[in-house]
């Protein structure tokens, strides 16, 4: 349960991660994309896990989380307003683009959480991302059954790197592989941050 992070890391998990809560007087992040908008998770009882055999059922409160990865745009506007520090520079960083609307890299643990912090919210735990990435619980995949392809999901396909495009690419490229709720990029295009500690086994992952 939530109660564990409050319980073991002195956490308080608000309704809602890594979004804006209305009456906290914090700053919605800048307006950078038409994908920009928060998704509300239903909550509710599933099974955690690739197999049913090596997870567990965890039940999940309601909440709400960003339909995208963070992009430059929305990091940068935390860095203009003091929040957040800059995050690591080098050829695969994208702190430096021109653009704004592809996700932010090389963001450490704690920059990761300053940004959610910033906006009024939390990192999701394993288990709520695992949700959310599952359509609520529901799919193997965000989308389905189908693996994954390169018309669904920006990865490494046959030696090419994102499906042979340079790099990350902008949020939202891959509609085909949203979620039932319209979260996109749940796999591929970035590894993402979860708000608790890597674990051995799934009976130790707190809800």
């Amino acid at each position: 349960a939530l109660e564990w992070l409050q319980a073991e890391k002195s956490i308080q998990m608000p309704d809602h991660l890594c979004a804006p809560q209305e009456g906290t007087g914090v700053e919605q992040p800048g307006a950078v994309t038409e994908e920009r908008q928060w998704v509300a998770m239903a909550g509710g009882a599933y099974a955690m896990g690739e197999r049913p055999d090596e997870g567990r059922t965890v039940n999940i409160d309601a909440f709400e989380i960003l339909k995208t990865e963070v992009t430059v745009g929305q990091y940068r506007y935390c860095m203009q307003a003091g929040r957040c520090d800059e995050p690591k520079r080098g050829p695969s960083c994208t702190v430096g683009d021109q653009g704004v609307e592809r996700p932010i890299n090389c963001v450490s643990w704690q920059q990761a959480r300053d940004f959610c912090h910033f906006a009024g919210g939390e990192l999701p735990s394993e288990s709520q991302w695992e949700y959310a990435a599952r359509s609520e619980g529901t799919r193997p995949y965000p989308w389905g059954d189908a693996p994954p392809s390169c018309d669904r999901v920006v990865m490494n396909e046959m030696g090419q790197d994102a499906c042979g495009e340079a790099d990350v690419q902008a949020v939202c490229s891959r509609p085909m592989g949203n979620t039932a709720q319209g979260l996109c990029d749940m796999l591929g295009n970035l590894w993402e941050w979860t708000l608790d500690d890597y674990q051995e086994s799934y009976a130790l992952i707190p809800e």
